[in-house]
């Protein structure tokens, strides 16, 4: 397709021409001789009101030419922004349909690729006992980058899952099935590994306080027995 483009061949702009000399000594003509002015009779003042009549006139008639040879000159224009809009209305028109086409396409491929995403994470967690886990929980959305390879997203979702799978396997390992199943249940919850090491360690930590105090509670108990016979 050839590129489109605009060129102005030809901006010729009118040169008016009028008598401007002749208005302008006028003008001075006038200037002069009121510039001291003082009507004194009647004459003087038939006189004043008939050039004030006149300028009036003139003064009507450089509106007039102004209004009309303004609309002289700006048709050309007017034809010419005319013309350009249609043209910049049908390639706007165009645009709108080259953009739909483009986002149809987006939308299709964006479609497929998280579809591909969605396969590779549920191989990622078969067999492995993580129905708990959804793709929502783990997804990056630069995966949909069109830049972001393929292969890069599955080694991401395949050690992200891994990495779920052996915290789980250190949470089956505990021996105490109450601490066991706290951890589990906590763990899918929130899948923040470092805070289930921590409750572990604090429910074992509480544990063994209770068990020494309840020793010491039999041990003071049996003391004071022996101490009674």
């Amino acid at each position: 397709m050839n590129e489109l483009m605009i060129i102005v061949e030809e901006m010729r702009f009118p040169n008016i021409k009028w008598n401007k000399e002749e208005l302008k000594a006028q003008i001075t003509e006038f200037r002069e001789g009121y510039a001291d002015a003082i009507i004194q009779n009647d004459e003087d003042y038939k006189a004043a009101k008939k050039d004030r009549a006149g300028i009036n006139a003139v003064l009507k008639k450089i509106s007039d030419q102004r209004i009309q040879v303004k609309k002289a000159v700006m048709k050309p224009y007017e034809v010419f922004e005319a013309e350009l809009k249609d043209a910049q209305s049908d390639l706007e028109d165009i645009q709108k349909k080259i953009a739909s086409t483009i986002k149809e396409y987006e939308d299709e491929q964006s479609e497929k690729k998280l579809n591909w995403i969605k396969d590779v994470f549920s191989r990622a967690i078969e067999g492995k006992d993580m129905d708990f886990l959804t793709l929502e929980r783990i997804f990056d959305k630069k995966w949909m980058n069109k830049s972001t390879k393929e292969e890069d997203i599955e080694k991401a979702i395949n050690a992200r899952v891994d990495t779920i799978h052996n915290n789980l396997l250190w949470i089956a390992e505990e021996e105490d099935t109450t601490i066991r199943a706290t951890a589990r249940k906590q763990y899918e919850e929130t899948l923040e590994f470092g805070a289930i090491v921590r409750l572990v360690a604090d429910i074992k930590r509480r544990k063994e306080e209770e068990e020494k105090k309840a020793q010491e509670a039999r041990d003071e108990s049996r003391q004071n027995d022996l101490e009674a016979l």
